[in-house]
């Protein structure tokens, strides 16, 4: 017991770190951190700063396994530590916190951390090629409940940030973010992970921020699924939902995010509202590829692209995602629309929606305020493409509409020119 009393039920801290690995000059490798018996677990809570600290380029290949930090001993119950749970910090590499994976309906056990209540961030990372996988941020040892870290769960930032994974975890309950990839880091995956619902992935107990908060480059959130939404959501598809917004991204330097095969709003059978409160996705990108993502029931817009002057904002690749439906495109089921678009193009340019290549299209269906809105005379050279858009609601009743203004009546005019061809239409009784 690091930080608490003998019964592991009371805050008797440290003053500063529970637990520093201090690495500048001289090696500090191989160390090990717990274990994936029970009886190698350790409890550190309560401490004045960090629970544990890996600071310094010489840290490496540490591994933390199987500890409760910020939490009682039965991890039930917040005993936070004054700072983050863990931090990997001072180019500090190839370290491992769990290192197993998260079991649908099953309690935190093995090499999984219980990483809740402290009062910063679960988890923050500067450093490179580390892995973050199998570990329950931001809730109780049964992943039932918040027991909520202050602020993210995870937080990897700065230009030492490179090529972390955040894979199959449970990040649920904090207060801020549930993953948040900072200024100038880069190629650091989010892959596999549930976030913003309970262990089961079907009650929802979500973050106070994002469910994925991108402002880095070259981040990849989620991977390939076959070309389409998967049915069920399972590794590499991060379950995104019960959040303040699903997703929000905006380009560092280089943009370039891709966002690949996730389910976003829905449970994990894809079949069940879970909704985001505001938007499913919200894109301040330039260069983003977002595809084979089922995206539905939030509270927003299902996609919100937006820019700002043309600074900001284009050159993204939307195809093959599921917009306001279950993941089988049940059209009888019509309770998973988005509350507003489908998708929704402010200030951005050149998008493409779509493609010439089959199954390049998206389905775009039972959306609340219509299907495809691109608003202002600035949203120009955007491209909608062989998109299946039907049965979407709103005050103009279209499946897209250029200038949200309704019908359009010549919509190749100089202020907004863009590309509509549809391969198939639906088109149901009012």
């Amino acid at each position: 017991y690091i930080g608490v009393d003998a019964t592991g039920t009371k805050a008797l801290g440290n003053g500063d770190e529970g637990i520093k690995v201090f690495g500048v000059t001289s090696s500090a490798a191989n160390n090990v951190i717990g274990g994936s018996a029970p009886e190698f677990r350790n409890v550190i809570s309560g401490n004045g700063e960090e629970g544990i600290l890996l600071f310094g380029r010489q840290v490496m290949s540490t591994t933390i396994q199987g500890n409760y930090i910020g939490t009682d001993k039965d991890g039930l119950r917040a005993l936070g530590n004054a700072r983050e749970g863990i931090e990997i910090s001072n180019d500090a590499s190839q370290n491992t916190i769990g290192g197993g994976n998260i079991s649908t309906g099953q309690p935190c056990s093995g090499a999984c951390n219980v990483i809740s209540g402290n009062a910063g961030h679960g988890i923050y990372i500067v450093g490179d090629h580390n892995t973050v996988m199998g570990n329950f941020i931001g809730t109780n040892v049964n992943g039932t409940a918040a027991v909520p870290n202050d602020d993210d769960g995870v937080y990897i930032t700065l230009s030492e940030a490179l090529t972390n994974t955040v894979r199959s975890n449970l990040i649920s309950g904090n207060r801020g973010n549930g993953v948040h990839l900072g200024t100038s880091a880069a190629h650091n995956v989010v892959r596999g992970n549930l976030i913003g619902t309970d262990i089961n992935g079907t009650a929802k107990l979500g973050n106070g921020g994002a469910g994925v908060y991108n402002e880095a480059n070259w981040s990849v959130i989620g991977g390939d699924s076959g070309g389409h939404p998967p049915a069920t959501c399972a590794d590499p598809c991060n379950l995104i939902s019960s959040n303040s917004v699903g997703i929000t991204t905006t380009w560092g330097a280089e943009g370039h995010t891709t966002i690949l095969g996730n389910f976003i709003g829905a449970d994990i059978n894809g079949e069940a509202p879970l909704g985001n409160q505001s938007h499913g996705i919200a894109a301040y990108e330039r260069e983003a590829i977002i595809s084979q993502n089922l995206i539905s029931a939030n509270g927003g817009n299902g996609l919100y692209l937006y820019g700002e002057y043309f600074t900001h904002g284009y050159s993204n690749t939307v195809q093959a995602n599921v917009i306001g439906m279950t993941s089988d495109e049940n059209e009888d089921v019509l309770y998973m629309g988005n509350k507003g678009y489908g998708i929704f193009v402010y200030r951005s340019k050149d998008n493409l929606i779509g493609g010439e290549q089959d199954g390049q299209g998206n389905t775009i269906a039972f959306n609340a305020k219509g299907g495809v809105v691109i608003s202002t005379t600035v949203s120009t050279g955007n491209r909608i493409l062989r998109n299946s858009i039907f049965n979407n609601q709103g005050a103009h009743n279209l499946g897209i509409d250029l200038g949200e203004d309704g019908v359009t009546p010549n919509c190749n005019t100089p202020e907004m020119v863009n590309t509509l061809k549809l391969s198939l239409i639906h088109i149901s009784e009012p």
